[in-house]
């Protein structure tokens, strides 16, 4: 139970971060989690289409919650990519716009982030279901 409420704090305290950093901070941090690319998460509606539960509102909540979950983690990533590749980036002549590879955001920013959201990611994966969880954890490591 211990576990279930530090995990709930922990997205908390995330969602606090998050909108302190959209209503604080420049466009740069929202650049940094890349949401265009979170389309790719979508593909998690397509069982329910198949299955002929597309209209079955009562799995929606979850099925949000691990679409939210997908994009915590598809950004944690994004960030340690764009971290290794810094000075790659700033060759670039369109990756030198990126957030990071600008100095738009710091390293340390980014690293904090990064942690806030794989935190979330997992915390939120644990609330919608353990095993969603651990198959996550499986396929990691």
């Amino acid at each position: 139970m211990f576990f279930r409420h530090a995990i709930y704090y922990v997205i908390c305290f995330g969602i606090y971060i998050f909108t302190a950093i959209i209503n604080h901070l420049s466009v740069a941090y929202i650049k940094l989690l890349r949401p265009k690319d979170w389309a790719k998460n979508l593909f998690l509606f397509i069982p329910l289409f198949f299955s002929g539960n597309f209209f079955n509102w009562d799995l929606y909540p979850r099925l949000l919650m691990g679409f939210f979950a997908f994009c915590c983690v598809a950004s944690s990533i994004y960030i340690i990519n764009d971290y290794r590749d810094i000075e790659d980036d700033k060759k670039h002549p369109k990756k030198a716009k990126r957030p990071l590879a600008s100095g738009a955001v710091s390293k340390t920013n980014a690293v904090l982030i990064c942690i806030l959201l794989l935190l979330m990611g997992f915390g939120i994966a644990y609330f919608i279901r353990d095993k969603f969880l651990l198959s996550w954890v499986y396929i990691l490591f």
